[in-house]
């Protein structure tokens, strides 16, 4: 895999590690705190950045309406053209949010969603995906648990929030760990729980809340026993995982619930430590962002 620097990457270094990320046709919005280095007293709510690709450039947003105060570790997913947000740790405190926060992108405005229903517990760490008409948020922690592995919804033309029953191979609980969709099902790869980082693999089915485990087998190259704070994004039938200067890619057309693992060779050497990188797929170009980082690479000739 040949990835490409994007000298705009510089952008990101004023975030603090943990921010969301979504994408809107070829531009991708994200959200999160200042890092300390550059937090003001007067600077305390949500910064939200436009990465253009077409551009290569990262402009702020300067969003009107009433902003959210400045978390990390949340989660954020796209709803026609609304960002939805939900969690995290507010910078400079120990405790986690439930709150869930909303900006219509074609308009650059903050929206107060008003949420109802069973909300779920306080967290950050964890995951969101879209699913049809709702969010599904799994996992992640609060200030007193190792880790979370319930799973709650929110239907978002109502804005109603209902905790599921899931079935099946339930994960044990985690917190940062990988998440992406193929289809009708959310994957869930890796994280960390009781202080040690997991490799395993879940598949979550959205239209019947049935868990199965899928084991992982080696394919050509020896995949890592653990990848720490994993990115993981899905296209097609493959699962690519990032993390710990290697990439992998699981086969998820193989029925037979062992996906196998590929060692994807590298033109570059990828950074060993990444802090809470994001995987974010446009057309054919695979781009992974992390603080200080923006690189891409095109995966168009993997696809059969």
């Amino acid at each position: 895999m040949e990835w490409k620097p994007h000298h705009a990457s510089n952008g990101l270094a004023d975030l603090h590690k943990g921010f969301a990320v979504v994408r809107l046709g070829s531009k991708f919005f994200v959200s999160g705190a200042l890092s300390a280095s550059v937090q003001s007293k007067d600077k305390s709510s949500l910064e939200v950045l436009e990465i253009d690709t077409k551009t290569d450039s990262i402009l702020r947003v300067e969003a009107s309406g009433s902003q959210p105060p400045a978390v990390f570790a949340h989660s954020a997913i796209l709803y026609l053209n609304l960002m939805v947000l939900f969690g995290g740790q507010p910078a400079n405190a120990k405790y986690r949010s439930n709150s869930t926060f909303g900006m219509d992108l074609a308009s650059k405005e903050w929206l107060l969603l008003l949420v109802q229903g069973e909300f779920p517990k306080n967290r950050a760490y964890h995951s969101a995906v879209t699913g049809g008409d709702f969010m599904f948020v799994f996992g992640g922690r609060d200030s007193n648990t190792d880790g979370f592995n319930d799973m709650y919804c929110l239907h978002l033309p109502s804005m109603n929030w209902e905790m599921l029953e899931g079935w099946g191979s339930l994960p044990p609980p985690r917190y940062a760990h990988g998440c992406a969709t193929s289809r009708n099902q959310m994957l869930v790869y890796g994280g960390c729980s009781r202080g040690k980082f997991l490799n395993d693999l879940y598949q979550y089915n959205m239209d019947t809340n049935v868990w199965t485990q899928l084991e992982i087998s080696n394919g050509p190259g020896q995949v890592p026993k653990t990848i720490e704070f994993p990115a993981c994004q899905a296209h097609f039938e493959e699962l690519f995982v990032v993390g710990n200067g290697a990439a992998i890619s699981l086969d998820l057309a193989d029925t037979s619930s062992s996906p196998a693992g590929n060692i994807l060779p590298s033109t570059v050497q990828l950074p060993a430590a990444l802090t809470t990188p994001v995987l974010v797929c446009y057309e054919t170009e695979l781009h992974l962002l992390d603080q200080h980082l923006w690189i891409s690479t095109a995966i168009a000739e993997r696809l059969w």
